[in-house]
């Protein structure tokens, strides 16, 4: 993981209506310095670790991380149609929280307002959907993509990232994380598209047995895959 310092001041809003329809809108702006190794000293330096440069390695920008300013905006939508309701002590609940649900989202980086150096449009859409295959196993899909309308000068930390898997103790969510992907190898300012499933089964192969599934013991495929201009595949 690597770190840069970033002073900010920002402005969010959003609404909800009725479950189905999520807005939100926000506006930042932000001083970013890039941050550098004031000593080689660690506490726990294990045969054949060495201390890095906190420079992320990535293949699209050769120096991912320079000092400047930045104004930017960002406006999000998701609406869940199908979404059903039931009343509860006069009071409109969610009868299916998972199903299928659309967003969209813009972020746009603005040059020249209190010397912002960003300029750049980047669109994203999304769906996600949970769903019972039966009564042994729940089947959880989501699915993005999303490309840079213009670029004329993203910064790095502009970038599309990805959440990785490599920090073991980090919670990972069940999609939306990849967890065999290096943070920042493959983060970009192109066009990408990725994709997570994940189902949970209720007894599969050690889980037929009633103590170990009772034990809470989990048997859980994942399947994840992301496309960029730079990947490899």
């Amino acid at each position: 993981m690597r770190l840069y310092e970033h002073e900010f001041g920002r402005f969010t809003y959003s609404y909800r209506h009725r479950y189905k329809l999520n807005f939100s809108v926000g506006a930042e702006y932000a001083q970013r310095k890039t941050l550098f190794n004031s000593t080689r000293y660690t506490w726990f330096q294990p045969e054949g670790n060495e201390l890095f440069a906190n420079r992320p390695a990535n293949i699209e920008s050769p120096i991912p991380l320079t000092a400047g300013n930045a104004f930017t905006t960002q406006i999000g939508v998701a609406y869940q149609p199908w979404m059903r309701y039931y009343k509860f002590n006069g009071e409109r609940k969610p009868e299916n929280p998972d199903s299928p649900e659309f967003r969209l989202n813009w972020n746009a980086g603005w040059t020249d307002i209190g010397e912002s150096s960003t300029d750049f449009h980047h669109l994203e859409v999304g769906f996600k959907t949970a769903a019972q295959i039966g009564v042994r196993a729940t089947f959880n899909l989501e699915l993005e993509a999303g490309t840079f309308l213009s670029g004329e000068t993203v910064p790095f930390a502009d970038f599309k990232h990805f959440n990785g898997g490599l920090t073991e103790l980090a919670p990972i969510n069940l999609t939306g994380t990849y967890r065999l992907l290096d943070y920042y190898q493959y983060s970009t300012a192109e066009s990408y598209a990725g994709a997570f499933a994940y189902i949970n089964f209720r007894k599969l192969l050690l889980t037929q047995f009633p103590l170990i599934r009772f034990a809470g013991l989990q048997e859980n495929l994942f399947v994840n895959h992301l496309k960029t201009e730079a990947s490899p595949h």
